[in-house]
């Protein structure tokens, strides 16, 4: 699930409206309240969602859930020192299989 800190949920005048039992690192198990948000991403319509308001890593406001990415297509690439994160909705029908892709390349380079 989306989740959001309670320092970026007070700053955007978030209000919670139910709590939800979370489980956390070391089987914590703590309440986190839960807001409805709009969350808008570059060439993506505007998606509403429920979000967790809950303590992230150090520096982190906001971590994009599965609730989210099921939604499209998520990609991370590393090449030429690089890293690219791509987000598509809808989802494509042509599926990307990188683990049949590198056997491809690996063959390929024998």
């Amino acid at each position: 699930m989306t989740a959001i800190t309670p320092e970026a949920s007070k700053y955007l005048n978030l209000v919670s409206y139910d709590r939800k039992k979370v489980k956390g690192i070391k089987d914590e198990i703590t309440f986190a309240g839960i807001a409805r948000v709009c969350i808008k991403l570059p060439n993506i319509p505007e998606i509403k969602c429920d979000v967790l308001i809950c303590s992230l890593v150090k520096n982190i406001d906001l971590l994009i859930g599965m609730d989210i990415i099921k939604l499209g297509d998520f990609s991370i690439s590393n090449g030429g020192e690089k890293t690219l994160f791509t987000f598509a909705i809808p989802p494509f029908i042509d599926k990307t299989n990188l683990y049949e892709k590198a056997i491809e390349i690996n063959i390929s380079l024998t």
